[in-house]
This record gives structure tokens, C-alpha cells and sequence, in this order.
């Protein structure tokens, strides 16, 4: 299967994944990424801000910022092509972007070190690569920060994403990078 056509699969499960079941999986989702930050106690955490179908992460920042005021939080915002992350510390930190995905409104970039990074994508292979949208912003921040191994630069690269959408293996090309595990509502499964 090409990526294009496990991007449009993909996009259909979770378009299909609705009411009690979606809320349950991401209910569960949530817990056991709280769960491993407590245990992991990193010092920064770098999730993406979900929208449309994605694997809800609003409510996982909300409940960082509440039990876990120690963790900083940034999130992403694409600016001229480029990805930084800004700090945020409530929802109102938060805006409406150009494509209505919410932004932070930040002054200076914080780079990612010495944290966990959730990265979205559509669909991700048991060797840690993943399939995202297609505009390569995390490969490309990946890279431009030196993260492209295991943990590199203290940086825990974990996909979050629904159970269905991991699946056994996929192209992989040169650029891509593998990241070292995947949260889903069913657990952490490590990569490698």
C-alpha cells in the first residue's frame, strides 16, 4: 500500500470512529499518557494541538497543566514553512491559526530538549516510522535539531494516535525518522 492510499484509509477509520468508542479510546489514551509522564517526570513536554480526526489532545493539556504544573509545555506552530515550539501554560495561550488549527501565540521558540515529544501522523509501522500529512515538518525539525535517532538530544519521540492506526510495516524513505514508541489507548509500545 503507497502512503497516499494508507493516508485515505486511515483518514476514514478515524472519521468512522465516533460517540462512546472515540471518546473511551481517547479517555484512555489520556490516562496512560499521564500515567508514563509521571512515572518518566520529563522537564519539558512538546504535544501537537489535535484537530478535526486526530486523537483529542486538548484534554491531555489540560490535565498537564493541572496535575503536573511542574512539566513545562510547548506546542507547535508553523511559521513560513518552518515548525518552532512556544511555550504555553493555559488554553488561553492558545489562538485560532490560519487553517483554524489552534496556534500558541508565544514571543520567543523554545527548541526541544529533555522531554517528551508527541508527533501526530496518520498512521505508523512497527519499526517506529510513520506516515503523516505530508509536509514533512517534524522530519525537517527532526533534523535541523539533530533528533533523528533514539532519544536523541534527551527528546522521547512517541506518535499518539488511536490503536488501529499502527500497523505492520509501511514505506520508509531516507528522510523519514523512526520514532522510539507509539501511545495509543491500549499502552506505550516501544520501538526497536
Amino acid at each position: 500500500m503507497t502512503k497516499e492510499e494508507l493516508r485515505g484509509q486511515m483518514r476514514a477509520m478515524r472519521a468512522e470512529l465516533t460517540g462512546d468508542k472515540r471518546d473511551a479510546a481517547e479517555q484512555q489514551a489520556v490516562d496512560h499518557m499521564m500515567a508514563f509522564l509521571r512515572q518518566k517526570r520529563p522537564r519539558r513536554f512538546y504535544p501537537f494541538v489535535s484537530c478535526r480526526t486526530e486523537i483529542d489532545t486538548l484534554q491531555l493539556l489540560q490535565r498537564v497543566w493541572k496535575e503536573l504544573p511542574e512539566i513545562a509545555v510547548a506546542v507547535p506552530c508553523v511559521e513560513e514553512q518552518r515548525m518552532q515550539f512556544y511555550e504555553v501554560r493555559a488554553m488561553n495561550d492558545l489562538h485560532r491559526g490560519t487553517m483554524g488549527i489552534l496556534e500558541p501565540a508565544g514571543a520567543e521558540p523554545v527548541r526541544a530538549e529533555d522531554g517528551v515529544m508527541l508527533v501526530p501522523g496518520l498512521a505508523y509501522d512497527e519499526r517506529g516510522y510513520r506516515v503523516g500529512y505530508g509536509a514533512g515538518f517534524y522530519d525537517r525539525y527532526f533534523a535541523e535539531y539533530g533528533l533523528c535517532k533514539p532519544n536523541a538530544g534527551g527528546v522521547l519521540k512517541i506518535g499518539y494516535a488511536f490503536s488501529f492506526q499502527l500497523v505492520q510495516r509501511m514505506e520508509a524513505q531516507e528522510h523519514d525518522v523512526a520514532l522510539d514508541a507509539l501511545m495509543t489507548e491500549k499502552g506505550i509500545n516501544f520501538f526497536g
